[in-house]
């Protein structure tokens, strides 16, 4: 059954976000996609890539938003009015899961972002009102600076390219995902995992050469953490295949943790490398990175 995007909703914004049904047939899901104009409509496609691959059977609404504040083209602005839910809109809806994505530093310090309040909300939003979320790059850095306090750290020179990982055999957020297991990244910070781990982390795949690759914290919701992007495909320097046999395997049942099996599905992917990234494999490659990257 195919991941439907769902156009935006018309109508008032309700006070307070709805409860969702449990017993509900399908999955709603909203992607805060924050990337630059270039990478827009890419990154829509590559998610909703992912998420028909992990959901077997079931049926998929993906709502798609970004956070206020962002500068957009005018082309962007048009294409976000017909197929972007506010987000206002987005916070008032039901919704199962969250993906919110990283963007382009504008300020010296986070904090200082044009959106910096309204990534407050969004992530308060989801701790309280969904399942499970994932965050990327950027804002994964940023949800850990408002939860621990952790600040970002700047590297001597870009992290770019693809890298192989250990991972935390045994975690079941990891069952059939082997390693070592190849992550795309392109960043100019990162989270030290020593850090993360005192501060109540669990880092399921790590290198010594990119730190901790993702992370997990579980509360009420799980909030599930990439410094990479899985979500990379062909149509940049990166190839990311989804495993399909994989993700239908983790969501053949979907009971009480379907989105924690989704956040899974998510992270079990099967790199797929053109010629030019395996020669650039574990090579540091500024000049070769994906112009629309660079958001860490």
């Amino acid at each position: 059954m195919p991941v439907e995007i769902e156009p935006p909703a018309v109508g008032q914004v309700a006070r307070t976000p709805p409860q969702r049904d449990d017993r509900a047939e399908e999955l709603i899901i909203g992607l805060v996609n924050n990337m630059p104009d270039t990478a827009l409509h890419s990154t829509e496609i590559q998610f909703a890539g992912l998420l028909q691959a992990a959901c077997g059977g079931r049926a998929v609404r993906l709502r798609l938003s970004a956070l206020p504040g962002l500068p957009r083209s005018p082309e962007a602005l048009g294409h976000m009015s017909r197929s972007y839910w506010s987000f206002e809109e987005l916070l008032a809806s039901p919704l199962d899961a969250l993906i919110v994505t990283g963007t382009e530093p504008r300020a010296a310090v986070l904090t200082e972002e044009p959106y910096w309040q309204h990534f407050v909300q969004l992530l308060s939003f989801a701790r309280e009102h969904t399942v499970a979320s994932i965050w990327s790059c950027l804002a994964a850095h940023g949800a850990v600076l408002i939860m621990d306090g952790i600040e970002r750290q700047r590297l001597p020179e870009k992290r770019c390219g693809v890298y192989q990982h250990a991972i935390l055999s045994g975690h079941p957020l990891l069952d059939g995902v082997s390693a070592p297991l190849p992550m795309p990244h392109s960043r100019w910070n990162e989270l030290p995992p020593g850090r993360l781990r005192a501060a109540g982390h669990t880092v399921l795949s790590w290198s010594d050469e990119t730190g901790a690759d993702a992370f997990v914290r579980e509360e009420r919701s799980v909030l599930l953490f990439f410094q990479g992007h899985p979500e990379y495909c062909a149509a940049g320097e990166f190839s990311v295949r989804p495993d399909r046999r994989f993700a239908r395997e983790q969501l053949a049942s979907l009971g009480g943790g379907a989105l924690q099996q989704l956040a899974i599905a998510h992270h079990a992917a099967e790199m797929s490398y053109t010629e030019t990234v395996s020669l650039l494999h574990h090579d540091r490659c500024p000049d070769r990175c994906p112009a629309a990257s660079r958001d860490s």
